[in-house]
């Protein structure tokens, strides 16, 4: 689903592109760029502002 939305967001019509199989989307980017998305996207980002969220708890709770 999220490579459908990078694939739309960037004006590439997936299957009706030249040279593209069905089933197959057309992103520009390889197999390790995809996955360093993925990892970015569904690891780094959410961990993040896990960690930022718990420093702003516990500076909070410092200041009580």
């Amino acid at each position: 689903f999220f490579l459908n939305c990078v694939a739309y967001l960037a004006g590439i019509d997936a299957v009706a592109a030249s040279g593209v199989e069905v089933g197959r989307l057309q992103t520009g980017m390889d197999r390790s760029g995809r996955l360093r998305l993925a990892y970015i996207t569904v690891g780094a980002i959410p961990s993040a502002l896990f960690l930022a969220l718990a420093a702003a708890v516990a500076a909070r709770r410092r200041r009580k």
